[in-house]
């Protein structure tokens, strides 16, 4: 008996599982405008902004998106360091730069900051961007460095 409940406990919890995911793939307030949020495999699309992981290694954006590349937190007081072995084309990718914010408290030293890299994607085409993690000046195992090539197409 107990064999049969876990059979049709597994069976319903699949079948909802679909019918969720079905459901939210019908789902749409912007009339084909793209998606409002869309989070798949460390890629996040919200609205004309595509956020993607260090571990993500190809994407692909519309001209007009923005991508933002998220290391996630650094903290150079320890020795934390990334630098762009590679900048993309800036024919596809234009206006390529890094936003860092200090996450610690006014005054508070030693504390990790936020670092992203941003682009806006304004032709079609592909490039690659290379960014390597360095610890205490020495390539480290410790975090991956991001290689990811970007798809620009057409809307």
């Amino acid at each position: 008996m107990r064999k049969s409940r876990h059979r049709i406990w597994r069976a319903t919890a699949f079948a909802a599982s679909v019918g969720l995911l079905a459901g939210l793939a019908g789902c749409s307030d912007n009339a084909g405008k793209g998606a409002s949020k869309v989070t798949a495999g460390g890629v996040t699309t919200d609205g004309n902004v595509v956020v993607v992981d260090t571990d993500v290694s190809e994407v692909e954006l519309e001209v007009g998106n923005r991508l933002v590349i998220d290391l996630g937190s650094y903290n150079p007081s320890v020795g934390d360091d990334f630098e762009v072995a590679q900048e993309p084309d800036a024919n596809i990718l234009a206006n390529f730069a890094s936003e860092s914010n200090y996450l610690g408290e006014e005054g508070e030293d030693g504390a990790p900051s936020s670092l992203q890299y941003t682009a806006d994607a304004v032709a079609a085409g592909e490039t690659e961007i290379k960014i390597d993690y360095y610890f205490r000046q020495e390539k480290s195992g410790e975090r991956p460095d991001t290689h990811l090539t970007v798809r620009v197409v057409n809307p």
